[in-house]
């Protein structure tokens, strides 16, 4: 015991050992002064920090000239100084004998218990929300529950920076000490109001049909966007179809050998020629009416001329039976007689 007691006051007498023993500073463990002393620990560090020599200075206790004077301890470097070690505690305790000295705090519950009634006091381990300062306080992290909660010490808030711990440590520490994370507690606590749990609560039957009928309606929702977009192609591919079925089309041959589309300039009648005309006429006639409509269409003007030259040769053929036995000399009255009633213009019905 007389030991220890000596060991605590050559602690008190050094920088590090006065600050972690300060009310407030309990999660704080002892930085040894060889890791400080290593430049390569303390890398990116002087550009974070104001005075970053003077406050190496103050933390290992190097003074030139008189004796340190233990009020200069919290003089005007004193906020930087404590930055500093802040910053070399969170790479210290993540070595392997940082991690075994907050090892040791944990064990001896140093850092406190779950407040989660469900952890049943389980010891919990500091943990920073952010590597840089003055970002977040210290906060307090359950291996059991894997929830964070405010850190407190002295029934108070602590002012701790959780950059002092970092965001690293109890996870690695939980990893690399598997015992140390306990099965997660089966007991959940469940609202109820005279002893009925409440409808859509967690733990509550009504949860799961609210559950179904939100599912419900997501699928409902799937359905109609996906019948939305089929109709939509559907448009899309019936737009060109009913452009085409719009388009003007070739009217049919009018009856007696009409040529379609007749100009407005010709008769809604058209005047057949007299019994007795020749196929040729017919055929000259079919041409002169298709040159007049400006129809450039051969195939109509045949499919016009041959119906109309057939019964043109029909009702000559009847109307000339009864000349045939009067004479030859009837014959040319008849043709002169023909000629003189032919008509001088073809006219077709539109």
């Amino acid at each position: 015991a007389a030991a220890d007691m000596a060991a605590m006051e050559d602690d008190a007498d050094t920088w590090i050992g006065w600050f972690c023993s300060q009310k407030g500073n309990e999660f704080l463990c002892e930085v040894e002064a060889s890791f400080i002393e290593d430049a390569f620990n303390l890398y990116g560090l002087r550009s974070m920090v104001p005075h970053f020599r003077d406050c190496i200075e103050m933390i290992l206790d190097i003074r030139s000239g008189s004796e340190r004077d233990r009020e200069d301890w919290s003089g005007a470097l004193f906020e930087h100084a404590r930055d500093l070690y802040g910053l070399i505690h969170a790479r210290f305790i993540l070595t392997s004998r940082g991690m075994l000295k907050m090892l040791h705090k944990y064990e001896d519950l140093e850092f406190g218990h779950c407040p989660n009634v469900a952890c049943q006091n389980f010891p919990v381990l500091p943990v920073g929300l952010s590597n840089d300062l003055r970002v977040e306080t210290v906060k307090l992290f359950c291996p059991r529950c894997e929830q964070v909660y405010r850190a407190t010490t002295h029934d108070a808030p602590s002012s701790l920076d959780g950059s002092f711990f970092g965001t690293t440590f109890p996870h690695l520490l939980l990893l690399l000490r598997p015992g140390l994370a306990p099965p997660k507690s089966p007991w959940r606590y469940v609202p109820r109001i005279y002893g009925f749990r409440i409808y859509g609560r967690a733990g509550s039957k009504g949860a799961g049909v609210l559950e179904a009928i939100a599912e419900q309606e997501r699928k409902g929702e799937d359905v109609a966007r996906a019948s939305t977009a089929l109709i939509e192609a559907i448009a899309a591919v019936q737009a060109p179809l009913d452009r085409a079925s719009e388009a003007p089309r070739l009217p049919p041959p009018a009856e007696g050998g009409g040529m379609p589309g007749t100009p407005l300039g010709l008769a809604e009648s058209s005047e057949l020629p007299a019994a007795g005309a020749s196929s040729q006429t017919a055929a000259a006639a079919a041409a002169a009416a298709a040159a007049a409509t400006g129809t450039a269409a051969s195939s109509w003007t045949a499919a016009a001329s041959a119906p109309a030259a057939e019964q043109l040769n029909h009702n000559g053929a009847e109307a000339g039976a009864p000349a045939a036995g009067a004479g030859d000399g009837d014959d040319d009255d008849a043709e002169d007689e023909a000629a003189r009633h032919a008509p001088k213009k073809l006219k077709t019905s539109a």
